[in-house]
């Protein structure tokens, strides 16, 4: 259309779209264009006949423009509309319209702006359609087919699948890391005790939870074997047998620190002989044999065992004040202790007694008890007051109902297991090491299983013999193992 690109005036344009339009042999891009310009002029009309209005008032009477205390928009300076509904230039309706005579200073300053702001009108308008145009023709191929325009979309990292290793964190040289893992409420820090193999001294590693990376270290004065994260996000709770540490997990600072009373506890068995060791359920020893959080985080549940006796108590973690105690049917030896969701309930597994009881937090009356059962596993399905509880022969873990007090699910199978978050899903690990010492070829397993229907729905194999534990992320997108390794234990996190 190069003959026609420069022939566009203001004071012309009605005659020269018309021109535009009646001329033969005009290129089809030509034609397109003068038919898409006529649609826009008609299309503004309206605005053209309000602008001429506004400007015939302003012309009316002698007073200045300025004194009328009126003004006009930016955006209402267009054009002016003739006979047909065509364009003319602004300037020459002027002159049509209002006598030489009545024609003041300020008038006819907007006389020649109208005329200005028209004329950059119409020139944007114009570019506008040959854009147009010109995009419409680039989307044609040489065939004449129309070719679709698409947009690459960035390059994102391609998300690892389900059962992958994210990282493997060992303990540093000369230290071993005990099987205990314990995530941060945010899912964001993983905290793990690891011990000195010379000295003995423990300290506590925090760690990013999705690289690795080293945070902070805490040296401890005692030998410490478990940690538990709070829900609340805190503070980490440290315990053995004898002594329990509060940190904090921030500063890593030690907060408080509670340590088991020998006074109040008897050192023999009840034949008169010592005891063997405390660590051994069978020796009926003394100590914290199991603590939990409560699901606020404002106490801790700590299972005391004195060797003939036993209660729980809700312990303030900062102050070391008993608030509650659970002592009917308790015994000696505890395991296991296990809050539901809601922190209604409160399970406890003896399993040197097989014996399971749960009590109703806000009376401590027992709300259900089995008896004849060995668990050394219970946990509550998020969201339910269905407890599970691991059956060593056959093996199998099976799912109780608190309120009607009925089995209401078996998976057969497995022994030892975790709930993922939600409760939707198990994950079942077992640890295939050959008992006699013998070289094992196979390898350790964590099987994900519906909860609904029971049905595998993924498997992790392990490049280890060994699965020591499994924690599941509070945001359910990862589990952490601990296995063992070429110098010691070591936690690997996978991608749930």
């Amino acid at each position: 259309m190069s003959e026609h690109e420069d022939f566009y005036t203001p004071e012309h344009i009605d005659e020269q779209v018309d021109a535009l339009l009646q001329a033969r042999g005009m290129p089809l891009r030509d034609q397109r264009l003068a038919s898409d310009l006529h649609s826009i002029l008609q299309h503004t009309d309206e605005d053209a006949s309000s602008l001429q209005r506004v400007l015939q008032k302003l012309m009316e009477g002698d007073m200045p423009v300025q004194q009328q205390g009126k003004s006009i928009p930016f955006t209402d300076l267009h054009a002016q509309q003739q006979g047909q509904g065509r364009f003319v230039a602004l300037s020459e309706t002027l002159k049509r319209s209002t006598p030489t005579h009545h024609m003041k200073p300020v008038a006819r300053l907007l006389n020649a702006l109208a005329a200005v702001l028209v004329a950059t009108l119409l020139v944007g308008m114009l570019v506008t359609v040959l854009a147009l145009s010109h995009t419409h023709q680039s989307t044609k191929g040489a065939s004449g087919k129309t070719i679709t325009a698409t947009t690459t979309p960035a390059a994102t990292a391609t998300p690892l699948p389900a059962g992958s290793v994210v990282y493997t964190q060992s303990p540093p040289k000369g230290t071993n890391v005990f099987p205990y893992v314990a995530w941060s409420p945010d899912s964001k820090r993983i905290a793990t005790l690891v011990v000195n193999v010379l000295s003995q001294k423990t300290q506590l590693q925090i760690w990013d939870a999705t690289t690795g990376g080293d945070l902070q270290t805490v040296p401890l004065a005692d030998d410490l074997n478990e940690v538990l994260w709070s829900p609340t996000g805190r503070y980490l709770a440290l315990s053995n047998l004898q002594t329990i540490v509060i940190v904090d997990s921030q500063t890593g600072s030690i907060v408080n620190t509670i340590n088991f009373n020998p006074t109040t506890a008897s050192s023999t068995s009840v034949t008169g002989q010592s005891l063997l060791s405390s660590r051994f359920p069978s020796a009926g020893g003394v100590g914290f044999y199991s603590v939990a959080w409560t699901p606020d985080g404002t106490s801790l549940a700590v299972a005391v065992s004195y060797a003939t006796s036993g209660k729980v108590e809700l312990v303030n973690p900062v102050t070391s004040a008993v608030n509650v105690t659970f002592s009917a049917n308790a015994s000696t030896i505890a395991t296991a202790l296990s809050f539901s969701t809601d922190g209604q309930y409160l399970a406890v597994s003896y399993p040197n007694d097989s014996r399971i009881v749960v009590w109703k937090v806000s009376t401590q009356a027992i709300a259900f008890q089995q008896n004849d059962v060995q668990a050394e596993t219970i946990a509550w399905q998020p969201g339910t007051h269905t407890l599970a509880r691991e059956v060593l022969f056959p093996a199998s873990v099976q799912l109780w109902d608190i309120g009607s007090k009925k089995l209401v699910k078996t998976y057969s199978g497995i022994t030892s297991f975790i709930w993922s978050p939600d409760g939707k899903e198990l994950a079942a690990y077992t640890s295939l090491a050959d008992t006699n010492g013998r070289p094992n070829t196979k390898t350790g397993e964590v099987t994900i299983l519906d909860a609904a229907s029971g049905t595998q729905v993924a498997l992790y194999k392990s490049q280890h013999p060994d699965i020591y534990a499994v924690f599941w992320s509070p945001d359910g997108r990862y589990l952490a193992s601990a296995e063992p390794g070429s110098t010691g234990n070591q936690i690997l996190v996978w991608i749930a």
